[in-house]
């Protein structure tokens, strides 16, 4: 009897620390598992994030080059006109030509570091620095 009683004590020993061990190895699971989705799903939100920005610029770099063909056509036709007035021997009014700009690196590494931009969508971003600019040149 007390043979049967120590068996069973060291089964219900035994019994407990394999129950623990595995407890203890599913929690280990459960939280690597949290681990590597919240990893997998960042990782997906920052390249979903950087494709937006990607796209942003490609769509901000074709307007420019769009503005830029404008501005030259206009600037081509003011230096003719320029040139007319000057073969023709009239004196053609020279305007001035001013060169501002409100680009800080300063300020933009300080917002990229901060993670400031992530807040905001990429539009409004564009739309904040365009009205900075434009506010800087008058």
């Amino acid at each position: 009897m007390v043979l049967m009683v120590v068996i069973n004590q060291k089964r219900s020993l035994l019994s407990r620390v394999g129950r623990w061990t595995a407890e203890l190895l599913l929690v280990f699971v459960g939280v690597y598992g949290a681990f590597w989705l919240n990893s997998y799903q960042q990782h997906r939100e920052d390249a979903g994030r950087r494709d937006q920005i990607l796209g942003s610029f490609e769509q901000q770099l074709r307007e420019g080059i769009e503005s830029g063909k404008k501005s030259r056509a206009i600037q081509e036709h003011k230096a003719a006109e320029f040139r007319r007035a000057l073969e023709a021997g009239e004196m053609p009014p020279v305007q001035s030509f001013v060169f501002i700009t409100d680009y800080s690196p300063i300020d933009w590494a300080t917002m990229l570091q901060s993670g400031g931009v992530q807040l905001l969508e990429v539009e409004s971003s564009w739309r904040c620095a365009t009205m900075n600019q434009l506010s800087a040149g008058d």
